[in-house]
């Protein structure tokens, strides 16, 4: 099993070594994110109480490349500008008003343009329904559908009307 702490630790000594002089060049925070999610990754494939397991594979560079900063990174609306640790300011299109505090942002890649997802959390307002009247509606196979105050809605059988045409 590949454990966070030890993958971290290890990842730690690679940097000094000159193979894995690329290493250096990425945010801490991005490699220790990568190192999280191989974790969950094996955790979830070996889970004897989870029913669906995984395997995790392996991904094809160039394919689906992303990376996530969970901190240090800043955000300016006005200019639709954000910082990123190693990289710096970068434009990006503002598509939305940013609402909450960002907790994350995952810089992904698809084809040959480059996105940004900023993760937020906010306080929803939970607003009440304009409807009065509550329906509750029981699916059945012998009725189509019956409603809370006993109406019946015969089932539209539209096999057994259409079947000699089908034939």
């Amino acid at each position: 099993m590949l454990w966070y702490q030890e993958l971290n630790f290890w990842a730690t000594l690679w940097k000094q070594y000159d193979e894995c002089g690329f290493l250096r060049e990425l945010p801490s925070q991005a490699i220790q994110q990568k190192l999280k999610d191989l974790e969950k990754a094996f955790k979830d494939a070996f889970d004897k109480n989870q029913p669906l397991k995984r395997i995790p594979v392996f991904k094809k560079k160039g394919q689906r490349d992303s990376f996530r900063y969970p901190q240090g990174f800043k955000i300016d609306q006005e200019k639709s500008q954000v910082f990123l640790p190693k990289i710096g300011w970068l434009n990006y299109r503002n598509s939305r008003k940013i609402v909450g505090e960002a907790k994350n942002i995952t810089v992904s890649r698809k084809g040959k343009y480059w996105y940004i997802s900023i993760q937020t959390e906010y306080e929803a307002e939970l607003l009440p329904h304009k409807s009065t009247t509550i329906v509750g509606i029981d699916m059945g196979i012998k009725q189509f559908a019956t409603l809370f105050n006993s109406t019946v809605y015969a089932p539209l059988n539209s096999f057994k009307a259409k079947a000699e045409k089908l034939a």
